[in-house]
């Protein structure tokens, strides 16, 4: 048991130095994701400073920077993106625009963080951009960098949709489709027929 909280002990402390280094980046070293909907961006908490940031990290010497968004926003969120194209850039950081392959689910504001993810992430959150303050946000200078990335960017597609008792879920083109089928035979059938 000993051993086990010892390992986990230094692999915090290793992680929190990669951190501390993180102040001497180069141009493009790192890159991160923005994912938004009509209203909202998703974020991720750190578990280091309990901050808000948009999904992304460092990249790896032999990655391109798009790459390195797309794999950042998997190991932190589970989410697999495609990067499509950059709409900002902070002092070395690169900000994409990125397209969700996949589903997540939300249960209000929050996704459930996954087991891969839980060293970095605390959190996943779906934040309005109104919402975004210099206390809440990692990066503070970042927030123009998050509000321009976001009207420069397009609603992901596949979109958020609500549900009834589980809050939201990211969807693929071809489940709205069908959902939306669903609706509208819904809508025309009679309400005195619904109970046949």
């Amino acid at each position: 048991m000993f051993r086990f909280f010892a390992v986990t002990y230094f692999v915090k402390i290793a992680l929190f130095a990669s951190y501390a280094c993180a102040s001497t980046i180069q141009d493009g070293d790192s890159a991160g994701c923005i994912i938004r909907t009509h209203d909202a961006v998703i974020l991720v908490r750190d578990v280091w400073t309990n901050k808000l940031s948009v999904p992304g990290g460092h990249r790896h010497k032999s990655e391109s920077p798009q790459k390195a968004a797309e794999r950042e926003t998997l190991e932190e969120t589970g989410i697999i993106a495609t990067a499509t194209r950059q709409v900002g850039t902070f002092r070395g950081f690169r900000l994409y625009s990125c397209t969700p392959t996949n589903s997540i689910s939300f249960v209000g504001r929050n996704a459930r963080v996954p087991s891969t993810a839980s060293v970095e992430t605390k959190e996943i959150i779906l934040l309005p951009l109104s919402e975004l303050s210099p206390e809440t946000v990692r990066y503070s200078k970042q927030i123009s960098l998050i509000s321009e990335g976001f009207i420069r960017s397009e609603v992901a597609s596949p979109f958020l949709i609500e549900e009834k008792e589980t809050g939201l879920r990211l969807a693929t083109p071809w489940q709205l489709a069908s959902i939306h089928f669903s609706k509208s035979l819904q809508a025309a059938v009679p309400p005195v027929l619904a109970f046949f």
